[in-house]
């Protein structure tokens, strides 16, 4: 039987950046897809919502991580907002780690990443959406249909399309 020690805390604030990552398997048709809608969000200037779900562990945080990453090392900016379990009672909780604080209202949450995304294309990682809270979901609506060139790209279980 293996046994195991731990040694303390990582410095991971989510299962991402702990390492070592498994090998990353890629899904060119779901890249290519949502670098066509980072393209059209760049192009039109304007916000697009965008959702990946499916089953838990098929790779949606992963395709989104390596997607951020090629838009973080073209100098693109990106805010990952995490939902938990833990959080999933708190009013817009995932905003609180990208802000410092969580803000008062989704309309405060949404003006944050207008006034972080300002004319450039931004890309904003909604993780494990289905443990959001309703405040939460309604700053992502507001922000996805902003004016401001933000992709905002969800993750979730298939079940949040059950929710009303």
């Amino acid at each position: 039987m293996p046994a195991f020690l731990v040694m303390g805390r990582s410095g991971a604030r989510n299962r991402l950046e702990a390492r070592p990552l498994t090998e990353y398997v890629p899904r060119a048709s779901a890249f290519d897809w949502l670098d066509a809608q980072w393209s059209h969000v760049a192009g039109s200037g304007s916000g697009r919502l965008a959702d990946i779900s499916g089953e838990p562990g098929i790779g949606k945080s992963r395709l989104l991580f390596e997607f951020s990453a090629v838009l973080e090392s073209r100098g693109q900016p990106v805010v990952t907002l995490e939902c938990s379990r833990r959080g999933s009672l708190s009013p817009l909780q995932p905003f609180g780690r990208a802000m410092g604080r969580v803000p008062a209202t989704p309309h405060e949450a949404a003006a944050w990443v207008d006034a972080q995304a300002g004319p450039e294309p931004m890309l904003v990682v909604v993780e494990d959406a289905h443990w959001a809270q309703p405040s939460t979901l309604e700053a992502v609506q507001l922000i996805a249909r902003a004016p401001a060139p933000v992709l905002v790209v969800v993750s979730a279980r298939p079940e949040i399309a059950d929710d009303p």
